[in-house]
């Protein structure tokens, strides 16, 4: 089974899940029967994805968010056309000046993703009109396939790390953590990091 399928299966219930870059369509009932998935997150490439009627029927999908404007514009046309029995919000996610994905709630910024061909990150993170950006969760995958980053340093205000957030980063080597607070990091945020020589906190 292809991985993405996997986690989108069988992950755990409090964490956002994503739409595998393979998927084409989401089919009626397709998250039925209590799954306990509340957001689908878009895949990262931009391409979008053909919504059938009822799919999201007797679901706990309560949110869809977007990385382009082209998913943004069909998931609503195609949202309002299907049928669908509950009201599920649809969200474009912002672009830093980095070229960082975020998102912004009321529990502050979440990190979404980062281009793969990365090398290091500071934790420095600005908006388009050059506000800089506090940075409170790293989201899962943020990070994953990033197979040149080599250092990360992540800023005090960061409280947690999602699944698979550093997933087969292989060339990983070090993590400062400069948080002096407790900080929650999700299973298997660092799977397949061959190369990390050390996780080191403030805490």
């Amino acid at each position: 089974m292809h991985k993405d399928i996997e986690k989108i299966l069988y992950s755990e219930k409090d964490i956002e899940n994503i739409v595998n870059t393979i998927a084409k369509q989401i089919e009626k009932d397709a998250f039925s029967k209590g799954t306990g998935i509340e957001t689908l997150i878009l895949p990262k490439n931009g391409t979008t994805l053909h919504l059938e009627d009822g799919c999201l029927n007797d679901s706990d999908v309560t949110a869809i968010w977007c990385y382009s404007k082209k998913q943004y514009d069909t998931v609503k046309d195609e949202l309002a056309d299907s049928g669908t029995d509950k009201d599920v919000s649809v969200e474009l996610l912002q672009k830093s000046a980095e070229g960082y994905y975020y998102r912004i709630s009321d529990a502050g910024i979440m990190l979404m993703s980062v281009p793969e061909n990365l090398t290091s990150f500071d934790g420095t993170m600005t908006a388009e009109d050059g506000t800089s950006l506090e940075i409170n969760a790293i989201a899962e995958q943020a990070f994953s396939d990033c197979q040149d980053l080599e250092w990360v340093t992540l800023p005090e205000s960061i409280k947690k790390i999602g699944y698979k957030a550093f997933e087969d980063c292989i060339g990983l080597q070090g993590i400062l953590i400069n948080s002096t607070d407790t900080i929650t990091i999700g299973n298997e945020a660092f799977c397949g990091c061959d190369s990390l020589r050390f996780v080191a906190s403030n805490a």
